[in-house]
């Protein structure tokens, strides 16, 4: 794929080719069986980490995540349990949303390894640029051959069409036979085997950051969002939801979700649901919208006062993206510092850099990294 730069010369403007990066696609594909308990907890809880690890490669990529979950009865047995929870799509907010309303409880389901990894392949719609970055995480465990030799057909399918499966067998038991079958998938598609450690909990503590006033101003920009139409009120519902679900859980992750939300990938983004962000786009007149599918407070605004109001809204919410931007960019400053002498300090002592610790997060972050420096990425970390 290619993009067409402007080089200006005197009066003349001269088109040059200037290949574009390849997108980044990635796939969940999750055990959802009563073996696995903890694995939906651990990728939903981490899942703007793995955001912000995309944002960390130059130049900024296209990626899309999709889930895939298995191993459930409640997905039907005609399905061979196999659910596609959301196929691949930018839309961040929508999936971390699916994660959040799977229930972890103890399920007792078949674990047909294959028939899931058929699924992704098959079922998802994976980018046709040639040089897509595909990536499929297996995480799990149980016999992968549970329905005969499908997992090793669904591996050559994958490798054939250019998807890398990287299998992570979670360890909360350890049976040598059932390790074999991970490993050879990790090892068959391009991908890598790891033995996940599940013992390890990543609270995702932010230790030194004000995450306080970030939750304040991050209380001030959405109350800049005026939702409109059928869908209006529940995206804006899930938008403060998932703020409310990573904060719940990681500070950390909720400071990473702030920076997404900041960003050009979500700003002036949601005009199909939001007013405001409708106004960059054209003029907004309340007698175009249903009044019934309005926030109350706007329902018996005059056409003059909605326009104002959302107009002010508009100036509200660059405000505050201003605050928000230079609270998040200190932090950022903050770390590769700290990160910057922390390296001098070991390389001074003489010692090896720090080991990965093997866990879902740490090695789903490796991994997207090293996959996408194979195709010309860089990172800024």
């Amino acid at each position: 794929m290619f993009l067409c730069g402007l080089l200006s010369c005197g009066n003349i403007e001269i088109c040059f080719a200037q290949e574009a990066p390849p997108p980044i696609d990635v796939v969940f594909c999750i055990d959802l069986s009563g073996s696995t308990n903890g694995i939906i907890e651990h990728i939903r809880n981490h899942f703007w980490h793995f955001v912000h690890e995309m944002e960390q490669l130059e130049p900024r990529p296209n990626f899309r995540f999709g889930f895939v979950g298995y191993s459930r009865p409640s997905f039907g047995k005609d399905n061979a349990y196999v659910k596609v929870i959301r196929d691949l799509s930018y839309d961040n907010d929508a999936l971390s949303n699916e994660m959040f309303l799977l229930k972890p409880q103890v399920e007792q389901g078949s674990q047909f390894v294959g028939a899931a990894l058929m699924t992704c392949i098959k079922n998802i719609r994976w980018s046709k640029e040639r040089d897509a970055v595909k990536i499929i995480f297996l995480a799990g465990n149980g016999f992968v051959n549970s329905d005969g030799d499908t997992y090793k057909k669904a591996y050559a399918m994958a490798d054939g069409r250019g998807i890398i499966i990287h299998a992570l067998y979670w360890q909360s038991y350890t049976l040598p036979r059932e390790v074999f079958g991970w490993r050879e998938i990790g090892g068959s598609a391009g991908g890598k085997f790891f033995s996940v450690n599940v013992a390890y909990n990543h609270t995702g503590a932010d230790t030194g950051f004000d995450t306080q006033k970030l939750i304040s101003l991050n209380e001030e920009l959405n109350s800049t969002y005026l939702y409109y139409g059928k869908d209006g009120k529940t995206r804006y519902q899930m938008m403060a939801a998932q703020d409310e679900n990573i904060l719940e859980v990681s500070p950390r992750g909720f400071r990473y979700r702030m920076e997404y939300k900041t960003s050009e990938r979500y700003q002036k983004k949601n005009s199909s649901w939001d007013l405001v962000d409708l106004l960059a786009k054209a003029d907004v007149k309340k007698s175009d919208f249903d009044p019934a599918l309005l926030p109350d407070s706007l329902q018996k605004m005059s056409d003059a006062k909605f326009y104002e109001f959302v107009t002010a809204k508009n100036e509200t919410r660059n405000k505050v993206l201003k605050q928000m931007q230079t609270l998040l960019d200190a932090r950022k400053r903050e770390e590769r510092e700290a990160e910057r002498k922390r390296k001098e300090e070991l390389q001074a002592r003489n010692e090896p850099p720090d080991e990965i610790k093997p866990t879902i997060d740490n090695l789903i972050m490796m991994l997207m990294t090293e996959e996408a420096l194979k195709k010309g990425y860089s990172s800024t970390k």
